[in-house]
Parts: structure tokens; sequence; C-alpha cells
């Protein structure tokens, strides 16, 4: 199976309500806030440190690519929406 490289690229690829982005990101932010202070705890396991690391991965990764989008987007319209989405929150 071949990847689609450009599939960040094409700001269309995801179409969600500004309402849907808006939840998400709270989302993403409340996973990455608990998955930080669950592995400043001590883990009952080396199997559950690893499942916190992966979590830890994935939020950060959603996150690196909501912030910093127009790294990938040239669209005004679209940085403006990114930008009013996250004063909102």
């Amino acid at each position: 199976m071949e990847v689609n490289k450009n599939y960040w690229r094409n700001k269309d690829a995801i179409i969600a309500s500004r309402e849907e982005k808006e939840a998400d990101l709270k989302y993403e932010i409340g996973m990455f806030r608990g998955t930080c202070q669950c592995l400043i705890q001590p883990s009952p396991s080396t199997f559950a440190r690893n499942l916190l690391w992966g979590s830890f991965a994935i939020h950060a990764r959603v996150l690196i690519d909501f912030f910093y989008a127009d790294l990938f987007f040239n669209d005004r319209q679209r940085k403006g929406e990114l930008i009013d989405i996250i004063r909102t929150i």
C-alpha cells in the first residue's frame, strides 16, 4: 500500500466544523496533559509505562500537527481559523 505523501498538504483532506475542531483540540490537550500527569507517577509495570509513552507520542503528534499547520497550509483563511480556535480555549 502506498501512502499519499501529500495528505497533510491537501487542506480538504479533513472536513470538520469549527465546533468539531474545538472539541477535538480540547480532547487532545486533555489527553496530553493527563498522560503527562500519569508519566510522572510510578507505573505498575513496564507494559503500563510503554502504553503511556505511546499515548504521549500520539497526542503530542496531533497537537504538533495542529499548532504547526502553517508549515503545511499556505492559506491565510485557514491560518486565521486555526488562530481563532486556539484563542477560544
